[in-house]
């Protein structure tokens, strides 16, 4: 889904616009999630503080989710 869906967002971005996600992050690792936006997208992933502290755990169900902070040049 994603790899369809992530050029079309990113389409829809104006220039300095921001796509923010959020997933489970005991499925997919970060690492894995950047690099997925990097290869679909020409977006700039922010992969620096505090961007890279977003983990939290949201319940006993989902114990790890993350968000991944990505602009359009």
């Amino acid at each position: 889904m994603l790899h369809k869906a992530l050029p079309v967002w990113e389409n829809m971005l104006l220039p300095g616009g921001t796509l923010a996600l959020a997933w489970n992050a005991t499925r997919i690792e970060r690492p894995e999630m950047v690099e997925l936006v990097e290869q679909r997208t020409h977006l700039k992933v922010r992969d620096d503080a505090p961007y890279t502290q977003l983990v939290h755990t949201v319940d006993r169900v989902i114990k790890r989710r993350d968000v991944l902070v990505a602009v359009k040049g």
